[in-house]
């Protein structure tokens, strides 16, 4: 069954279908997704862990990845999430020489209201975006946030109060 619904993400993901079409099947596949969602084309969800809040808008090639694990992503309402943004509850434990990639461990991540993540940034495991922040594009955020910051950079800092 597994297989089957990993072919069916990847199939949603890589069609022009219609927003709304695309929401109705990630929703059946036991997803939640609030109302005024905007899901563009390539927008990549690969479990049902994954919940979208109303008024989000995923931008064209951004990947929610939760590797089939426990761990969920939320997203908060009225965040936009730029262009080939990756957000992955992913990581592993560091292992010997052998194979430095070990057992894989899932954590959360929660990104809050009204946030701004714009193109092609990195969000990885365990992170909490908090309310009102602008990620800056290309950045790659490895702590949590607090609210109201603009963070930029590998790896992200806040270099203002907003």
């Amino acid at each position: 069954m597994n297989i089957i619904k990993g072919y069916f993400y990847r199939g949603i993901s890589c069609t022009s279908m219609p927003n709304k079409v695309k929401q109705v099947f990630f929703k059946m596949l036991g997803n939640k997704i609030g109302r005024n969602v905007t899901l563009q084309n390539s927008v990549r969800f690969d479990s049902e862990n994954i919940e979208v809040s109303d008024g989000v808008v995923l931008n064209y090639g951004a990947q929610l990845i939760t590797g089939g694990g426990s761990a969920k992503i939320t997203i908060g309402k009225n965040t936009q999430i730029g262009p080939g943004t990756i957000i992955c509850t992913i990581s592993h434990e560091m292992d010997d020489s052998n194979k430095r990639a070990g057992k894989r461990v899932y954590e959360d991540i929660a990104i809050g209201k009204g946030v701004w993540i714009a193109a092609n940034a990195t969000i990885i495991s365990g992170i909490n975006i908090a309310d009102g922040c602008v990620i800056g594009a290309g950045a790659l955020v490895n702590k949590s946030t607090e609210p109201n910051g603009l963070y930029v950079g590998v790896p992200a800092k806040r270099i203002r109060d907003l």
